[in-house]
């Protein structure tokens, strides 16, 4: 499990790693990718890797779970002035387009199942 983080420093960190794993998915299968890769991408010690992960699967999850979150504070281009249903899927819809590199990422390695537990 990934760490929770008690500053901003240190969330910033996390989200750096989230980042770097989502940028090499797009060129380098999640498989062959690995913590020494990343580390050496963001020109940081791997034993400073583990203050925040465990291993590259919990860069993972985080990054799933820290997309998710941002859910309920993003700004959609178009109001929803009533309450319904269909304009909720469309605003969910539009969210995850907009977030469509992590899908692709997510889909290109097979690993959509991670995204459909972490909802």
């Amino acid at each position: 499990m990934y760490k929770k983080c008690k500053t901003s420093e240190s969330l910033k960190r996390q989200r750096e790693f989230e980042a770097c794993l989502l940028d090499m998915m797009k060129s380098i299968p999640y498989k062959k990718i690995s913590v020494t890769d990343l580390c050496a991408q963001i020109g940081i010690a791997r034993k400073n890797f583990y203050r925040y992960f465990e291993n590259k699967d919990d860069v993972l999850v985080a990054l799933i779970d820290h997309t998710i979150t941002e859910y309920p504070k993003y700004k959609f281009p178009f109001p929803n002035t009533s309450n319904d249903l269909f304009k909720e899927i469309d605003q969910y819809l539009y969210f995850w387009h907009t977030n469509h590199l992590l899908l692709d990422a997510l889909t290109n390695n097979r690993l959509e199942t991670i995204l459909m537990e972490r909802v």
